[in-house]
C-alpha cells in the first residue's frame, strides 16, 4: 500500500520496470511477470524467480556509490518485485538520444564510475551482462551498475559455472574467450 506505480519505464526478459513512489520517495520497481504467456514452463518460470532471488541477495550485500541501491523486495508469488533507486536513464538511451553530442569530460566520468563499481565487485562477483542498458545514469550523470540476475560468484580468479553449454549474457558484449571454452573462463 506504500508503493504507488506511476508509469512503465522499461520492459525486459523477466518483466517490467516502473517509476513509482514509495513513501513519497521516487523509486524504480522491477516486477517479474510470473504468469507470462511467453514463459514456456514452470521450470522456466522457476529459473526467472531464481534469477530475481540472486539479484536481491547480491544487491542486499552491496553498499557502493556506483551500484544501484536496493530499498526493498518481495519474492512471494505472484508479487515478485524489487524496489530500487530510480535513475534518469541508461547509457544506451543517452548515447542514442536525438541530438546527443559526446562530451569528453562526461564520458571520462562515466568510465570512472563504471570502473570504480567493477573494482568493488570483482574480488567476488562477475556481472556477466555488463552492457549500456545495465549502466544507469542519475540526473547529474553519475553511472551505476544494475541488473545482477545472471552474475556469478568467483573463487580465486575463476568464475563458478555449473555444467551448462553456454555462458549467460548478451552475446554482442561478451569476450571472445567465452565462445571457445565457456567452462574455463577466468577473469
Amino acid at each position: 500500500k506504500d508503493l504507488k506505480l506511476i508509469k512503465v519505464v522499461g520492459r525486459g526478459t523477466y518483466g517490467s520496470v516502473f517509476e513509482a513512489k514509495w513513501n513519497d520517495i521516487p523509486v524504480a520497481v522491477k516486477i517479474m511477470n510470473v504468469h507470462d504467456s511467453q514463459v514456456a514452463s514452470r521450470e522456466e518460470s522457476r529459473k526467472y524467480i531464481q534469477s530475481f532471488e540472486k539479484e536481491v541477495e547480491l544487491l542486499s550485500e552491496f553498499r557502493h556509490a556506483n551500484i544501484v541501491q536496493l530499498f526493498g523486495y518481495s519474492l512471494v508469488s505472484p508479487h515478485i518485485y524489487i524496489v530500487q533507486e530510480l535513475m534518469a536513464k541508461n547509457l544506451s538511451e543517452l548515447t542514442r538520444s536525438k541530438g546527443y553530442v559526446p562530451d569528453d569530460i562526461q564520458i571520462l566520468g562515466v568510465i570512472e564510475d563504471i570502473a570504480t563499481g567493477l573494482a568493488y565487485l570483482h574480488p567476488r562477483i562477475v556481472h556477466m551482462d555488463l552492457k549500456p542498458q545495465n549502466i544507469l545514469l542519475s540526473k547529474e550523470g553519475r553511472a551505476k551498475i544494475a541488473d545482477f540476475g545472471i552474475s556469478k560468484g568467483k573463487q580465486g580468479t575463476f568464475i563458478q559455472f555449473t555444467k551448462q553449454s553456454h555462458v549467460p549474457g548478451s552475446v554482442i558484449y561478451m569476450a571472445p574467450e567465452c565462445f571457445n571454452s565457456p567452462e574455463e573462463v577466468g577473469e
